[in-house]
């Protein structure tokens, strides 16, 4: 497919921006509250600022709503607000040992040190329409949490540390040890003011990973480790 140049179209460009937000305006149900957005579609905005490179709850939502919830034009929208604010400082890696998990699971390993923790998700449900949230209001709400946490035993804990995985295979000299505090670590590329160039180093191809369109990464995923006709498993 090619693209060819058109001049003097100013004005119709004009309209199908209006016309697009009209498409999002012209129906009679209430209009949708950023808060609303943010709080039932958690998932669309955890993605836009995973894929804008932006952690901004608020202005995702706000890129959804405004996008008419196309999550790809959503994070073009923040990365493009990104890059008009004043760099501040930056982030210093975590333990993540010592982080909070709301969902830890493992395809590579049956045994984890901590344990499987599956979280929140979908992964597991029959992907059959719930028609009783076309009745959703806030008393079926009530009720449905009232089920949820009256079940939940009142002296349950999480661990504290969750040992990673990698640090056995490092025991067991399968990987290079981490840096110690005598060594010096490389510079980190910054993707977002440098251009990136190729063969990019480790940490601008982690970058760009991090930032990339969700479903173009589950490709990349799927064909490195899926074959073609009877070599086709399914993990």
């Amino acid at each position: 497919m090619g693209y060819v140049a058109v001049k003097g179209g100013n004005e119709a460009i004009e309209k199908a921006c209006q016309l697009f937000a009209y498409d999002r305006m012209k129906g009679s149900s209430p209009p949708l509250g950023v808060d609303q957005i943010k709080e039932q579609l958690y998932l669309a905005v955890d993605r836009v600022m995973g894929e804008g490179g932006l952690y901004a709850p608020d202005l995702a939502a706000l890129a959804i709503k405004q996008s008419a919830g196309d999550t790809f034009e959503a994070a073009f929208m923040l990365r493009a607000f990104r890059a008009t604010q004043q760099r501040l400082g930056y982030s210093l890696p975590i333990d993540t040992e010592k982080m909070r998990i709301v969902r830890r699971i493992s395809s590579v390993f049956k045994d984890v040190p901590g344990g499987q923790i599956l979280g929140a998700t979908s992964d597991y449900t029959l992907r059959l329409l719930d028609f009783d949230l076309l009745e959703d209001d806030e008393s079926r709400r009530r009720a449905f949490r009232e089920r949820l946490f009256s079940d939940l035993p009142a002296d349950a804990e999480i661990p504290a540390t969750f040992p990673k995985v990698i640090s056995i295979l490092r025991r067991e000299g399968l990987l290079a040890e981490a840096l110690t505090a005598g060594q010096q670590e490389a510079s980190v590329f910054d993707i977002t003011r440098q251009p990136l160039t190729f063969p990019a180093a480790r940490s601008a191809t982690l970058q760009a990973l991090a930032r990339g369109e969700t479903g173009g990464m589950l490709a990349l995923a799927y064909s490195s480790m899926r074959g073609y006709g009877n070599i086709h498993p399914t993990l």
